[in-house]
């Protein structure tokens, strides 16, 4: 039997909906999910208040909604807001306060401010390479992002070296005929065409 009672304790519903959103996001559905992630907001903050860990959780959600409709008014205060609360209550490296930095970091990418994007990439690639290590997906995403914004930068040199380390680890992980590793590839691609 399911219980029912998990889904009205709004921490726990806060928890379910950051599981689950992604599913439905990549859906397109980013214009439904909005308003349900400003209500999920809403809920944390009359639960537990508005510094509250869930609270922030629920924000970082709602403002990567807003990344991704490029409402980067609503994302950069709503991920700045969320921050300070991750970074007092669980410290820089905590993985979910790396997420929001992530995050923030595609906030400023958004924009095309690289240079504000950069070191909020860099901060979370060293964090996850200790953390998960580097071949986990998410440390591998960052480093792909990385590389991408180094590149926007005119960094081509830095680029070119974050694109051959992203391509070493994607053949050790999955080898030389996976599509991840084509994908890696295409990002190095990117960067030694601009290097001509």
């Amino acid at each position: 039997a399911h219980d029912h009672r998990r889904r009205s304790n709004p921490e726990s519903f806060a928890t379910w909906f950051d599981a689950q959103f992604f599913n439905y996001f990549h859906a397109h559905t980013s214009l439904i999910l909005r308003p349900l992630a400003q209500a999920v907001v809403e809920l944390c903050e009359l639960q537990h208040g508005a510094a509250h860990i869930e609270t922030a959780r629920a924000l970082t959600n709602l403002a990567r909604i807003a990344v991704e409709q490029r409402d980067m008014d609503l994302a950069e205060p709503t991920l700045r807001r969320a921050l300070a609360i991750q970074e007092r209550d669980l410290g820089p490296d905590h993985l979910d306060t790396l997420r929001t930095t992530a995050v923030l970091g595609g906030c400023f990418q958004g924009r095309g401010d690289y240079a504000a994007a950069e070191p909020l990439f860099r901060q979370v690639l060293e964090a996850r390479e200790r953390a998960l290590g580097p071949e986990h997906p998410l440390t591998l995403g960052t480093l792909r992002v990385l590389a991408y914004v180094v590149k926007e930068l005119e960094q081509l040199e830095e680029a070119e070296r974050l694109g051959r380390q992203l391509v070493a680890v994607h053949e050790r992980a999955h080898g030389a005929m996976a599509p991840e590793t084509a994908r890696a590839l295409a990002t190095l691609g990117e960067v030694l065409a601009k290097k001509g």
